[in-house]
């Protein structure tokens, strides 16, 4: 769970939410089974070294990577909501792959600071991206919580179902730091592009419960 920092860190974090979503859409690509360009590999066709990992020896190369975080879709009242709002730091990112397809692939960050968790869904492996809120997570996107954290993306085994899951936070006071935290889930039965009401996992109840396993 991340809750902002100092405001010189924030250019900071930026480069490195940057960086992040950028190695994330290279996963994505590696996972929906890019072609290896000829000749990759080691003199003579040796296999690849141990840096290309085992995508490389099936055939799966990495394309080139792309930026897919956008500029902070909030502004008014909720961005007040959470003490910690930075415009456009977007961190801790998640990426899934459907298991059954591999041209639709989920992204998931904390979306500035902790102002809410959201999605990037592509139905082309991972070439163009949809931004796509979770309805009713925070005050952002139509909830009670002061703020959100904490997010993960999977799909079902047979691939019909895609699943979120966060946290939704209420600041019981800055200094001392004290929060509850309310574990929350969603399903989507598009492939990401549209998401349930989150249900209540685990209610706060006052007590400050972190990442869920």
């Amino acid at each position: 769970m991340r809750f902002g920092g100092p405001p010189h860190h924030h250019g900071q974090l930026s480069r490195l939410a940057a960086v992040g979503l950028c190695l994330s859409v290279m996963v994505a690509l590696t996972a929906g089974g890019f072609a290896r360009p000829a000749g990759a590999g080691g003199p003579g066709g040796a296999a690849p070294g141990p840096l290309l990992g085992r995508g490389a020896e099936v055939g799966v190369g990495v394309g080139p990577p792309q930026r897919i975080s956008l500029d902070s879709p909030f502004s008014g009242p909720c961005t007040s909501a959470d003490p910690n709002f930075s415009a456009g730091i977007s961190v801790e990112t998640l990426v899934a792959v459907n298991p059954a397809d591999a041209n639709q692939v989920l992204v998931s960050w904390i979306q500035d600071g902790a102002a809410t968790d959201l999605v990037m869904a592509s139905r082309d492996g991972g070439r163009t991206f949809s931004r796509i809120l979770i309805p009713g997570l925070s005050q952002c996107t139509g909830g009670r919580a002061q703020a959100a954290s904490d997010p993960g993306v999977g799909f079902a085994a047979d691939g019909r179902t895609a699943y979120f899951s966060g946290v939704a936070v209420d600041f019981l006071s800055v200094n001392p730091f004290r929060v509850s935290v309310t574990m929350m889930a969603s399903r989507s039965s598009d492939g990401g592009l549209s998401w349930s009401a989150p249900s209540v996992l685990q209610p706060g109840r006052g007590q400050y419960w972190d990442k869920r396993s």
